[in-house]
């Protein structure tokens, strides 16, 4: 995922995850926090630059938040647990994704492409991320699942969330390319299309890069052309 800018506000839980997973990946960070900078836990730390509001309002914060990222949102939900909806920010459901994480990390592999492609499609460049904060845990540790989430997985690799949705671009475009091609060639270009889409739900940098260019050569053979137009990476 190419970087962004990471919106997050002051409270434990996933807000906190979302700074700390930013910052530990050298992503901007930005944001409003409430008056004095205090959360559930303490005074916020200086390291998190966020500006302070003149009001105590969580309700406020959100709002300077929603309107900091032009409602460009992701909130991210733990499966299984309840929460007081109320706490959370009031998003445009237009504007914004969320997203069930489960304990299990490796189950939420499946979010990261669709994110991805909602984060290109959209030209988001400021994302607010939000979600519940450690009051309501339950014996669930919120900012451990949202921060290996978002520091293992989404902020992860950028090369292969992008790779995939550049092998699917392509696909789309080289599809039905040649009407007197199509039959033949579609199955082939489906076939290897498959294969790299396996390959790139790996997050191995090596994998990624060797199966998009081998990807890349078999669109090109296939379609009986030289190169394909421009570079793919």
């Amino acid at each position: 995922m190419s970087k962004i800018t990471i919106i997050s506000g002051d409270q434990t839980g996933v807000e906190r995850a979302a700074l700390d997973a930013a910052l530990d990946k050298n992503f901007d960070i930005e944001g409003w926090c409430t008056k004095g900078r205090l959360s559930e836990d303490d005074v916020l730390p200086s390291k998190y630059t966020l500006k302070e509001l003149d009001t105590a309002s969580y309700l406020e914060r959100h709002k300077a938040n929603l309107k900091l990222a032009e409602e460009k949102t992701l909130i991210l939900m733990i499966s299984g647990l309840k929460i007081d909806e109320k706490t959370l920010p009031s998003v445009k459901k237009e504007e914004s994704k969320t997203i069930f994480l489960e304990k299990d990390f490796k189950q939420n592999k499946v979010h990261i492409n669709p994110l991805i492609k909602w984060i290109k499609d959209e030209e988001i460049k400021k994302l607010f991320i939000s979600g519940p904060t450690e009051s309501n845990i339950n014996g669930v540790t919120i900012y451990d699942i949202a921060y290996n989430f978002l520091f293992h997985q989404l902020f992860n690799e950028p090369e292969a969330s992008d790779c995939y949705v550049k092998l699917n671009d392509w696909y789309n475009i080289f599809k039905f390319a040649g009407s007197e091609r199509e039959s033949k060639n579609d199955i082939l270009i489906r076939n290897e299309f498959e294969a790299a889409d396996e390959i790139t739900s790996n997050p191995s940098n090596l994998q990624i890069h060797a199966g998009a260019i081998y990807t890349s050569r078999l669109l090109s053979k296939a379609l009986h052309l030289e190169n394909l137009p421009g570079k793919f990476f």
